[in-house]
């Protein structure tokens, strides 16, 4: 989410005020914080799904190449997901939401005053009173916010400000990911080295992508085809690759993308 900083021309108050009404808009006490609207669906088909969705493959597959590769640091993710369950759904309804759930945090207070040497003085001096009983690093992401509106031209990563146990990480990009594609191409290939078998990478491009009808005519290995083998084979692997990536990211609790 960008930062929104407070308009050139502002009165100090009119400053200040902005500046409380989007503390409250970020730090939103007891609500969860999410840049995609849930819709009249609730949490379905949002990226609190899509984790979900992601963990559970990672579960169904014991010893898969992106729970080797993270390792220990996987623990804590594991541990803040919980129980699984069935269903998304379930999982949310029984726990998994207040993973994603802020805390309610102590906000930085600013406030204006008037020097008292010069009380008919139109400018107004600005004070903030800072909560010290909240962690460091959330401070530093108050005065973040803070400097945004008095001091502007910046950029806001939004998971930095979370005070959840899993933050979500956004990126623009990531609003019109195929999700499915990417986790069907995991499964797949999972799957396939689970088994010990060796099917090409074109071969699970058809398959994920609505081609399965071309897989006979392609796996005649005719030289006219060649051509669109190889063009299948580096798009399922590139597909994989990604894939590989935000699974292992899911596992380290930075979904999708740090």
């Amino acid at each position: 989410m960008a930062r929104r900083p407070a308009p050139i021309g502002l009165t100090p108050e009119e400053k200040v005020d902005a500046f409380r009404e989007h503390m409250d808009e970020i730090y939103p006490d007891g609500l969860h914080k999410e840049i995609w609207n849930h819709g009249i669906d609730g949490p379905n088909g949002t990226l609190y799904e899509w984790w979900w969705q992601f963990m559970k493959a990672n579960a169904e597959i014991d010893g898969n190449t992106a729970i080797r590769a993270v390792g220990p640091r996987a623990t804590q993710t594991l541990k803040a997901f919980g129980e699984l369950r069935s269903s998304f759904i379930e999982w949310w309804e029984c726990g998994g939401a207040e993973a994603f759930r802020e805390q309610q945090v102590p906000k930085i207070e600013v406030r204006t005053y008037q020097h008292q040497e010069n009380a008919n003085s139109e400018f107004d001096e600005i004070s903030i009173v800072l909560p010290l009983g909240i962690s460091r690093k959330l401070i530093h992401a108050q005065i973040d916010v803070l400097l945004d509106h008095f001091h502007e031209n910046a950029e806001l990563k939004r998971h930095k400000a979370s005070t959840a146990k899993l933050k979500i990480h956004p990126k623009p990009r990531y609003r019109s990911v195929n999700y499915r594609e990417f986790l069907d191409v995991w499964m797949l290939r999972q799957q396939d080295l689970a088994a010990n078998i060796e099917r090409p990478f074109w071969e699970i491009y058809c398959l994920v992508s609505g081609l399965a009808h071309k897989i006979p005519a392609l796996g005649m290995l005719q030289r006219n085809t060649e051509d669109e083998r190889k063009e299948y084979g580096k798009r399922g692997h590139e597909l994989f690759t990604i894939a590989e990536t935000m699974m292992r990211n899911a596992l380290r609790g930075y979904f999708p993308k740090n």
